[in-house]
């Protein structure tokens, strides 16, 4: 997530100029597990008042919850006692 936070920073600094020095309009599009990281990065950037640039999030098909997700939405096909192990590692119950 960090690195998403950079990218934000980098990209708003990026295009700063004296005609604009609050920079261009910053437009978020994230897609299924990607929608939690830009939300989360997005959350931290704003507790930060770093969100100045930013016009609009786009989340495009955002994920339910992390357990469906990972059950239903893998190519893999783990043993169920895998599962219960790698989501209690994870602090998180399969229903």
């Amino acid at each position: 997530m960090e690195d998403t936070i950079i990218a934000y920073k980098w990209l708003k600094n990026k295009f700063k100029s004296e005609e604009r020095p609050e920079g261009y309009p910053i437009m978020v599009f994230a897609h299924s597990l990607g929608t939690a990281i830009a939300s989360h990065a997005l959350a931290q950037l704003s507790a930060q008042s770093e969100l100045t640039s930013l016009t609009g999030l786009i989340l495009m098909a955002p994920f339910n919850n992390f357990t469906d997700e990972f059950m239903f939405m893998t190519n893999i096909h783990l043993p169920r006692f895998v599962v219960h192990f790698l989501l209690k590692q994870i602090n998180m119950e399969y229903r």
